[in-house]
């Protein structure tokens, strides 16, 4: 999953990316993370209940937003997520056999217009992770123990 995260990283020349995978009670989990900040502003989304992996999943889009902190969707969020030093981001859902998995979340430290190739771009890994994904659950694997939240630089 790590490799399908960086690729995505480098090719749309984001700073940093994971995966909030989407479990079936309804928690997300975060893996593939290409750095520590990506884990902690992912648990933020989570404890807030707001942010972009938690809009893009239910609507089956892609979201985007040039600065996180003066966004108005997530009042909490935002200014967290910059506090930790992340200011754009761009959220495609990962979806497979017809479930929702989770998003690719892809995010920039400076204040960044992600466009509709970087959005097209960002949509072909997260068909790659899904696929994946969607095998590793069939194969019974959990992807936690395939990877772990820790600092990838």
């Amino acid at each position: 999953m790590s490799a399908i995260v960086q690729s995505a990283r480098d090719a749309i020349r984001a700073d940093f990316a994971g995966i909030a995978l989407l479990r079936a009670n309804g928690r997300f989990d975060s893996l593939g993370v290409t750095n520590a900040v990506v884990w902690s502003a992912d648990q933020l989304q989570y404890e807030l209940g707001e942010g972009p992996c938690l809009e893009s999943a239910p609507e089956a889009q892609a979201v985007y937003s040039a600065d996180v902190a003066a966004d108005p969707r997530w009042p909490h969020w935002g200014p967290a997520a910059r506090s930790l030093g992340l200011c754009s981001v761009l959220s495609v859902e990962l979806r497979a056999r017809g479930r929702r998995m989770g998003t690719l979340n892809l995010y920039g430290e400076q204040p960044r217009e992600f466009g509709p190739d970087d959005a097209a771009m960002a949509h072909l890994f997260a068909r790659q992770a899904s696929v994946a994904l969607a095998a590793a659950l069939d194969d019974d694997e959990s992807p936690s123990r395939m990877e772990k939240p820790e600092d990838r630089t």
